[in-house]
């Protein structure tokens, strides 16, 4: 992936950091950023090689921890299953509150958030993570628009990476305004990384937004 001062964050990271306003506010529902991070968690992992997909199924290549918290409880999970599975069930088996605030406690490790504590309706304690240099959430947004627009995935990997899982988790609309997505898909589709790689990363993503669907779905028939 591409060295800059953005890359430092892993890419649950730094999906968690473009998934949510400045003021910790979700960008959407819940489950389409809880989705998010698994497919996060699960790219991570197959640009580390981690991960494979065989005939549809997650394998894992290799158990070792990564540095990111939150992929290294994904794959610890995948690594200590019994049965393969296909990338749409894991997605739907990994979702987990311990995968969230891995990655949330990871990043007030490294002082990109701080966390502020409330109460709702002066009642319910709560805490909400704020982060410190909106600007560096700006610029990923930056990083994701210029790939998508650019039409040249191969200059920017991990950008490109972000945007696939942005884009798997329904984000990629209201973080890119303006850009079609036939042009985020075409970029997704691109030369930007090993086959075997890109084939493991369009798998998960492609269980993430069958995911999301489904709990959208499943909440605008609850709310009507």
């Amino acid at each position: 992936m591409t060295n800059s001062a953005q890359t430092v964050l892993s890419l649950p990271q730094a999906f968690t950091v473009v998934a949510h306003r400045p003021d910790g506010r979700r960008l959407s529902q819940s489950a389409a950023f809880d989705y998010g991070l698994v497919g996060a968690a699960l790219t991570e992992l197959a640009t580390a090689g981690r991960i494979d997909v065989v005939d549809g199924k997650i394998v894992v290549r290799d158990s070792r921890p990564v540095d990111d918290h939150a992929a290294s409880i994904t794959l610890r999970t995948l690594a200590e299953s019994r049965s393969t599975r296909s990338a749409k069930r894991w997605v739907r088996k990994l979702k987990s509150r311990s995968v969230n605030q891995a990655c949330l406690d990871q990043l007030l490790e490294r002082q990109a958030y701080t966390a502020e504590s409330g109460r709702v309706l002066g009642l319910f304690p709560t805490t909400r993570y704020v982060l410190r240099a909106p600007d560096d959430r700006d610029a990923l947004i930056v990083r994701m628009r210029t790939v998508a627009e650019s039409g040249v995935p191969e200059k920017d990997t991990y950008a490109t990476a972000l945007l696939a899982v942005a884009d798997a988790s329904g984000l990629a609309r209201k973080l890119l305004p303006g850009v079609h997505r036939k042009a985020i898909k075409a970029v997704i589709a691109g030369d930007w990384a090993a086959p075997a790689v890109r084939s493991a990363i369009a798998a998960a993503n492609a269980a993430v937004n069958a995911a999301v669907f489904a709990a959208v779905s499943s909440s605008n028939s609850g709310s009507s």
